[in-house]
């Protein structure tokens, strides 16, 4: 009888342990900035994230790093 009630607390710790990373990362998506299309004139870039701009010096909304201002071809 102890080993089934050890069983069913250690699946539901583990689903537990699986479950509530991926809920807390889906929370946490653009909560700083919002990427822009790649064809937009955006002047900022996430030097972690390349692909993560913004019209603003806002914050990464991946990593939360300032965003940094992009440097003009020429």
């Amino acid at each position: 009888m102890k080993l089934i009630s050890h069983r069913v607390i250690s699946v539901l710790l583990l689903s537990g342990v699986m479950i509530v990373p991926v809920l807390f990362a889906e929370g946490c998506k653009g909560q700083t900035s919002e990427p822009v299309d790649s064809k937009a004139q955006a002047s900022y870039y996430c030097p972690m994230h390349p692909d993560v701009v913004a019209a603003q010096p806002v914050n990464c909304s991946v990593c939360g790093m300032k965003l940094i201002l992009k440097e003009t071809e020429k």
